[in-house]
């Protein structure tokens, strides 16, 4: 019988925060839908009409199409100091050679690379381990070079 309440009392929290978290979402939309009436009561007619038509285009819009507004939208939002890095990001991911020249390197290639440098960056490598690691190389090139 124990188990069955302390389940039960574990199923209801779980429903009042999923309750708690939906009105603060609804919240929170709410809040956002009452700045953007208080810009568009700010604006003329003809910017309203452009604001509807491009609201219109965006929730018609494929998936790709909504994908590239949230992309442009994320590097409007990047602070100052990261717009040249972002620019350089997509200047140099890019296929340099073959088929795919110029084009932005797949998702597989992104994620290798960052693999690489999260697994290298963060390497605190003292000079001791690297003189025994450049020892140890050493040494197996000989032995390489005797066979």
């Amino acid at each position: 019988m124990g188990i069955y309440r302390s389940n039960k009392r574990w199923f209801q929290a779980k429903k009042a925060a999923k309750k708690s978290l939906e009105v603060r979402q609804k919240l929170r939309k709410n809040h956002v839908i009452q700045e953007i009436n208080v810009h568009l009561n700010e604006i003329n007619q003809q910017q309203l009409n452009t604001t509807q038509h491009m609201i219109k285009k965006y929730v018609e819009s494929s998936p790709i199409e909504k994908k590239r507004v949230d992309l442009v939208s994320q590097i409007e939002q990047l602070p100052q100091q990261e717009v040249f890095a972002a620019a350089h990001l997509f200047s140099t991911m890019r296929y340099s050679k073959g088929s795919n020249k110029n084009e932005i390197l797949s998702p597989y290639l992104q994620n290798k690379a960052q693999e690489f440098i999260s697994q290298n960056s963060y390497k605190h490598q003292s000079v001791q381990s690297l003189k025994e690691m450049n020892h140890q190389l050493l040494t197996n090139n000989k032995k390489l070079n005797k066979k």
